[in-house]
């Protein structure tokens, strides 16, 4: 009888032991950030893809700039910062920098060794573009397209307003004679171009 007593006692404990098994804990909370950088010097089109693994979902999110979701877009050049909440208020934050290209160049990459196409679809296109000229400011770009059938150039410029370029225009009439750019003086004030148009005419 004691013998039974006693197993009875040991499988209640057994019993009670497992009732209070303890909830594995999560893995801690843990970001993973990239970027896509500003194309263009001065713009808005950058953007962050936040990755959240570990924790207790659901998760909640403040960005530095007061976003409240988990990507974000429509960002300027600057450092972007984002912390993370789970369920059981455990934290968890990063940062990560967006960068824009640089300011000269009219915001495209510097030149090197390897030959590119300068600046595709502001610049260079699907015609005979040359004599290029950049306003000191490079806030100005000025440029002439060939005509092949007439033998004949036109001048053209395009402006950087409102943290974009503009599309071409023309800013000499068109007519029957060659005008061709030269440059700029020193205080970017005035463009000095040739043509063959008689004086007085």
């Amino acid at each position: 009888m004691i013998k039974m007593l006693i197993m009875f006692i040991l499988i209640g404990l057994a019993a009670l032991s497992c009732d209070n098994s303890t909830k594995p804990e999560p893995d801690p909370l843990s970001l993973s950030l990239s970027a896509a950088h500003v194309s263009v010097f001065g713009g808005s089109d950058g953007s962050i893809d936040l990755s959240v693994s570990g924790g207790s979902p659901p998760y909640q999110y403040l960005w530095s700039n007061g976003a409240a979701s988990e990507d974000i877009a429509h960002l300027s050049a600057g450092v972007y910062s984002v912390e993370v909440t789970d369920s059981e208020n455990k934290t968890a934050s990063d940062s990560i920098e967006i960068t824009q290209p640089n300011e000269n160049y009219l915001g495209q990459e510097a030149p090197g060794l390897i030959p590119k196409v300068f600046a595709p679809g502001i610049i260079s296109r699907d015609l005979f573009e040359y004599r290029l000229l950049v306003r000191p400011n490079s806030n100005e770009v000025y440029y002439e397209i060939w005509n092949r059938q007439t033998q004949r150039s036109q001048n053209y410029v395009l402006e950087w307003l409102d943290g974009s370029w503009t599309a071409a225009q023309s800013f000499l009439p068109a007519n029957s004679f060659n005008e061709q750019m030269g440059c700029f003086s020193f205080d970017g004030q005035t463009l000095f171009y040739s043509s063959n148009e008689p004086n007085g005419g």
